[in-house]
C-alpha cells in the first residue's frame, strides 16, 4: 500500500499504471480519466446517511462576523489541495456564483488539506476555507458553518489494463462489505456499484468553477511567464535565422 504526499501523485500514479487500484476523490478521478480514459471505475462509497451523497462547507470561527458569503469581500480564504473536489473546484463554484471572485479577496491560498484549512481558520491566519463535513465535525467546538455544499461520495478506481479476473474480484469484495468494523477504519457506509454518470455533478462543476478566475485575472498574474517563454522562444527563432543566413553567406 502507498499513501501519495500529494492529489498529483496520486493521480499521475493511476494515469500512468504504477499502480493497482486507488481511492480518490471525484475531482482527482476526473482529472486521471481525462489522462488515460482506459482507467476503471469499480465501486462507489456510501454515506450512512446520504447514500452516494456527502456535504463540503464553508467556515469560519465561531467568533468571526462573517455571517454569509456576500460579507467574504475582502478576507482571506484557505482552500484546500489545488485537485481537491471540495477544497477547490466545488467551493470556487459556489463562491463565483454569490458575486465572490478571486480578485475580491485579500489573500487566498492552497494549503494542502481539510485540515490544514480548519487549522488556519482557527488560528486566525484566514478568514474563511472549505472543508468536508466530517472535518467540521471534528473541529466545529471552534468553527461555523455559513455555507453547505453536496458532494458525490468517492470512487475505488483500478489502473488501465489490470486484469479483468482481478478488477472483479477487487469489485466483488468491495461489494459484499456489509460488516461495520469492517468499514468503520476507512470512514465509509458501504459501497455501491459504479456509475461514472454519477460524476457529471464534479465535472460540471469543475468547469463553472473557472469563472472564479476571470480571463483577465488568469491574465495578470501569468503574464511574466507568458512573456518569458515569448522571449526565448523569440532568442530561438532569432538564432536559427542568423545561423541559416551565415551558412547561405558561406556557400555563396
Amino acid at each position: 500500500m502507498e499513501i501519495f504526499r500529494t492529489y498529483e501523485e496520486g493521480i499521475d500514479a493511476i494515469a500512468k499504471g504504477s499502480v493497482d487500484f486507488v481511492r480518490f476523490g471525484p475531482a482527482s478521478y476526473i482529472t486521471a480519466q481525462n489522462r488515460n480514459q482506459n482507467i476503471e471505475l469499480l465501486a462507489m462509497e456510501v454515506d450512512e446517511d446520504r447514500g452516494k451523497w456527502f456535504d463540503g462547507v464553508i467556515v469560519v470561527r465561531k467568533d468571526s462576523k462573517i455571517q454569509t458569503l456576500s460579507d467574504l469581500h475582502g478576507c482571506k480564504f484557505a482552500f484546500g489541495d489545488k485537485n481537491s473536489t471540495i477544497g477547490r473546484y466545488l467551493v470556487q463554484d459556489i463562491l463565483a456564483k454569490a458575486g465572490i471572485y478571486a480578485h475580491h479577496l485579500k489573500k487566498y491560498a492552497y494549503l494542502g488539506s481539510h485540515d490544514a484549512v480548519a487549522e488556519a481558520v482557527i488560528e486566525g491566519k484566514f478568514d474563511a476555507g472549505a472543508v468536508k463535513e466530517s472535518t467540521y465535525e471534528r473541529y466545529k467546538k471552534d468553527l461555523r458553518k455559513i455555507a453547505i455544499f453536496s458532494n458525490v461520495t468517492k470512487p475505488w478506481i483500478a489502473r488501465a489494463g489490470l486484469s479483468r479476473t482481478v478488477c472483479a474480484s477487487l469489485q466483488r469484495v468491495l461489494l459484499n462489505i456489509q460488516d461495520p468494523n469492517s468499514l468503520k477504519p476507512i470512514k465509509v457506509g458501504g459501497f455501491a456499484e459504479p456509475d461514472d454518470e454519477a460524476y457529471d455533478y464534479v465535472r460540471d462543476r469543475m468547469e463553472w468553477s473557472k469563472a472564479f478566475f476571470p480571463w483577465w485575472y488568469v491574465f495578470m498574474h501569468q503574464w511574466p511567464v507568458t512573456l518569458a517563454g515569448l522571449i526565448v522562444i523569440g532568442t530561438v527563432v532569432y538564432g536559427l535565422v542568423t545561423f541559416a543566413k551565415r551558412r547561405r553567406a558561406v556557400a555563396t
